[in-house]
């Protein structure tokens, strides 16, 4: 999980915004944080997950990816919310995930 300092940073940061951006909740993904997009999303970037989710949990980049892509992609549902995180692909882990 995002420690309780990071948080209250966020709150601090964003208590007169009508709309908060949105964490990731299912597996606390912090390090992976690049930044923010122009429309208030949190944007993380997909190979830090996968390595992130690695270390955290001890596995294989293969269980990392299939949990991501089962547990975490899944909760993006951008109808409900639009303030849900953004996950940016760099174009040399695509090229290396599809050759």
């Amino acid at each position: 999980m995002i420690d309780k300092e990071f948080r209250e940073r966020l709150e601090r940061m964003f208590k007169d915004e009508p709309h908060k951006p949105q964490l990731f909740e299912d597996h606390a993904y912090d390090k992976s944080i690049m930044g923010m997009t122009n429309t208030g999303q949190f944007l993380y970037d997909y190979a830090r997950m996968v390595k992130e989710f690695m270390e955290d949990e001890n596995c294989s980049e293969d269980t990392a990816i299939e949990w991501i892509e089962y547990n975490t992609i899944p909760a993006l549902d951008y109808n409900s919310d639009p303030y849900k995180p953004v996950i940016m692909y760099r174009m040399e882990y695509l090229e290396d995930l599809y050759e």
